[in-house]
């Protein structure tokens, strides 16, 4: 496929060193750090579900929430999540709820962020027209080459609405894809940080969408949850 065949050019230089990265002490000492402070804030399945049921929440279709933030509490899990169903069914209330649960008691530095695809997208591409625009180093002065973007979003992420997006951008006549450059950095540079992704794609469509070796990867990083059920915004009018 076309946008594997760019991938795997983009990728190459790092996946020459992909295994230094996974393997150095920098990466070893952050998950210690990391699980060290998920010791004294993790909650339980059974807190989750009180508070969230104290905010005046209906967790009837979605019953996975509470375990799923406790989950997300302890941060105890390596791999991510991907929540894939129809319009409507609770996503990014779930990963809302989700993020709250992974920040609560932590510093602003440990935070799992939250971002939009199309917010992503648009800090990706603004990037990419400002670079045409400076010099090498100005480049360097601000950290606005295209790499530092892609690689920004280097810490646990949020990705929400994947789908929403271009799938490429256009700039000086080169096309790119900046959703899969990313998927694919973090998965290659940043083996540590947890990707979580809420989506109306199947991963059928993700894969005709992205390409085989995105889903392929998506799926080793992240468990995946398929909702069901019928649209809770048209149900609650």
């Amino acid at each position: 496929m076309e946008i594997d065949a760019m991938i795997e050019a983009m990728l190459a230089p790092l996946e020459a060193t992909a295994g230094d990265r996974r393997d150095s002490q920098a990466t070893t000492d952050r998950r210690q750090q990391r699980r060290n402070s998920c010791e004294c804030s993790a909650m339980t399945t059974k807190e989750c579900s009180n508070h969230v049921k104290e905010a005046g929440f209906d967790i009837t279709h979605l019953p996975f929430l509470p375990k799923l933030m406790s989950r997300m509490s302890a941060r105890s899990s390596k791999r991510g999540w991907i929540l894939t169903g129809p319009i409507g069914s609770g996503k990014t209330t779930a990963a809302d709820w989700c993020r709250w649960a992974a920040n609560k008691g932590r510093p602003r530095q440990e935070w799992v962020q939250m971002k939009n695809v199309l917010d992503i997208y648009d800090d990706i591409y603004d990037v990419m027209q400002r670079e045409g625009h400076m010099s090498e180093d100005k480049k360097a002065a601000y950290g606005l080459t295209r790499g530092e973007c892609l690689h920004e979003h280097s810490l646990d992420l949020i990705i929400d609405d994947l789908g929403a997006e271009p799938r490429m951008a256009i700039h000086f006549g080169q096309r790119s894809c900046p959703l899969q450059e990313m998927l694919m950095r973090r998965y290659v540079a940043y083996p540590d940080a947890k990707t979580y992704i809420t989506t109306n794609l199947t991963m059928d469509e993700i894969a005709r969408e992205y390409g085989d070796r995105v889903r392929s990867r998506l799926e080793e990083m992240c468990d995946v949850i398929t909702l069901q059920g019928v649209d809770l915004r048209r149900r609650d009018r």
